[in-house]
């Protein structure tokens, strides 16, 4: 005989539920009353019973070789409940098991037009260089000019500043500048 709580219709819920706690038949199989034994197939004499509550086969025991192996024996849930449940999954994903995959393939050679090959063929002329950016006006609210060119020295100690603290010299000049405001807003704050 099975375990009666394998095949019974409640075998998805807790064994703590009061029907299964004063269930006649899983008190028998407790107490040693009923003798519970394996049906055995013909196949290999090992059986399984799937634990998922919507098993096709509704607890009837599967040879073993109707579940997966695991690192350690076999997996609870039979080959039919795990393809199943995985095809969910895709399909919730957004995945759908029914689009056969396509893999582009190139046939024949690829052929260049003559006006791309004869481009190719001659040399590309000296690319100019991209003009210098120019500065955004200093009239504008998020911006400010700073010109060091009368200052190079505070140019030379900014970026020696940058590359100690591995910044840029406008991140450190940022830096800076947000220190000293903050020390000019902690002044006015002291009585």
């Amino acid at each position: 005989m099975v375990s009666p709580c394998r095949t019974c219709a409640h075998r998805a819920r807790s064994k703590n539920h009061p029907d299964c706690v004063n269930c006649p038949e899983r008190q028998a199989a407790f107490d040693g009353l009923v003798r519970l034994e394996n049906p055995v197939t013909k196949i290999n004499g090992e059986t399984k019973i799937c634990s998922d509550p919507d098993c096709p086969h509704k607890g009837v025991a599967q040879p073993i070789d109707a579940f997966r192996r695991a690192r350690y024996g076999r997996l609870n849930i039979c080959s039919d409940c795990m393809k199943r449940r995985q095809a969910a999954g895709k399909k919730k994903a957004g995945k759908s098991t029914d689009k056969p995959k396509v893999t582009p393939a190139l046939s024949g050679s690829v052929t260049v037009p003559d006006v791309a090959a004869e481009q190719a063929a001659t040399p590309i002329a000296a690319i100019p260089a991209p003009a210098a950016p120019t500065p955004p006006p200093s009239n504008h609210h998020n911006f400010i000019v700073v010109d060091f060119e009368s200052h190079q020295d505070l140019l030379d100690g900014l970026r020696r500043q940058a590359e100690e603290n591995l910044r840029t010299p406008e991140n450190m000049l940022l830096y800076l500048v947000k220190q000293c405001v903050e020390r000019i807003n902690a002044l006015d704050r002291s009585p």
